[in-house]
């Protein structure tokens, strides 16, 4: 086994911490934008569920779509969109552009989700399987606990946008390191097509 799989899996844990730093975000900078967008703890809610609102509707039709095109260009296109939408959500102007931006960001973070056990699979297997797929899942709440830990001071500091814009970084960071060291394994069965 060369380095290329342990850059993948990089990458995916990476792009793990982040969702969880992403989906964090409303909620440790909770009383900042309540204040500023005069919400209430029902709006403030509706702007966290965003980031999953399209998780339902999206996670089949990624992985059909995954099979189709391939792992590549979908988790590139998913982890692009991580990159987007913390950028629109900082652009805001009222909730609802906030809201916007996190729905984009967690239709993104669905993709990654959904095939990140897939690629790991097709990358590792026996021990080295269950040390990668831990590595991955034990990622996403170190970016929550980074998201509740850096946030607060960075909205006091330099404001609500700048919080939204870091949310961007780890995954623009994920970004050109999945692209740099990803490819199909070649252990991995080619899908059917049809």
């Amino acid at each position: 086994m060369g380095v290329r799989p342990w850059l993948i899996l990089a990458s995916i844990a990476l792009a793990r911490a982040g969702f969880g730093y992403q989906y964090q975000t409303v909620a440790s900078l909770g009383p900042e934008l309540i204040q500023l967008f005069r919400l209430d703890y029902a709006d403030l809610g509706t702007l966290i569920g965003t980031f999953m609102l399209l998780g339902a509707f999206l996670a089949l039709p990624l992985g059909l779509l995954a099979r189709r095109i391939g792992d590549r260009l979908v988790l590139g296109v998913g982890i692009g969109l991580m990159v987007v939408g913390p950028v629109i959500s900082a652009a805001a102007v009222d909730a609802a552009g906030i809201g916007l931006g996190r729905s984009i960001a967690g239709a993104g973070a669905v993709a990654m989700i959904v095939l990140q056990n897939k690629v790991i699979a097709d990358w590792f297997s026996g021990r080295r399987f269950m040390w990668a797929i831990s590595v991955s899942v034990a990622a996403y709440p170190i970016g929550v606990g980074l998201a509740q830990l850096v946030l607060p001071p960075l909205v006091r500091g330099l404001g609500w946008q700048a919080a939204f814009l870091s949310n961007a970084v780890p995954m623009a960071v994920t970004l050109v390191l999945l692209m740099a060291s990803f490819h199909p394994s070649p252990d991995a069965a080619s899908p059917s097509r049809e």
